[in-house]
């Protein structure tokens, strides 16, 4: 019996609180806001001295021009030889082709992979910028196993793309940036038995 009492004084004491904090909080806000009416007699400070405007210009404020992925840019940026295409869709299957066709016939693989005796697979995750001027810059690339060997490569593969027409957004150029995985897969000389 005397545990049901004290169990049920703590939820009487737990409410009280409750109640306790809600009339608190009503009252500040009840004060607070006779506070500010009793101060605001309506009246707006109005400055002593005054001129008069002859002239409004509007200057038109250039926003910040963050880099804008390659899958979301208005108007992609534009590969040499996809001059051509008018729908965006196009243009970036185009570039996208183009792209991996420049990695597939320059990508060296290394010697140790070649000659490997087990199959090789083989990923690079490799990201560039093409600028609002549509040079390719800021090339990141990070090899799966970290090979620095695949991440030199990758990088000089991508510094021979071409300079490219930059993508646009909202009209104005803006940086784009580029997303490629560069896999390759060797069999190896001697076939693995499962």
């Amino acid at each position: 019996m005397e545990k049901k009492t004290i169990f049920n004084s703590q939820k009487i004491t737990m409410k009280l609180s409750r109640i306790s904090a809600f009339l608190f909080l009503f009252f500040l806000v009840i004060t607070i806001h006779s506070h500010a009416q009793e101060h605001s007699d309506g009246n707006i400070a109005k400055p002593k001295d005054t001129f008069d405007i002859n002239e409004v210009v509007e200057i038109e404020e250039e926003e910040p021009r963050a880099d804008v992925p390659f899958a979301v840019v208005e108007d992609v940026p534009v590969y040499p030889g996809c001059e051509g295409l008018e729908a965006n869709s196009a243009r970036k299957k185009c570039m996208s082709d183009k792209v991996k066709q420049l990695v597939n016939e320059n990508f060296v693989i290394p010697e140790e992979d070649q000659k490997a005796e087990k199959s090789v697979v083989k990923r690079i995750y490799a990201n560039f910028k093409i600028d609002s001027k549509g040079n390719v810059s800021n090339i990141k690339v990070r090899a799966l196993g970290g090979s620095s060997k695949l991440e030199e490569e990758a990088i000089r593969v991508l510094k021979l793309l071409p300079k490219m027409q930059p993508g646009k957004q909202r009209g104005k150029a803006v940086g784009v940036m580029y997303s490629i995985p560069i896999v390759y897969r060797i069999a190896g000389k001697n076939k693995e038995k499962k």
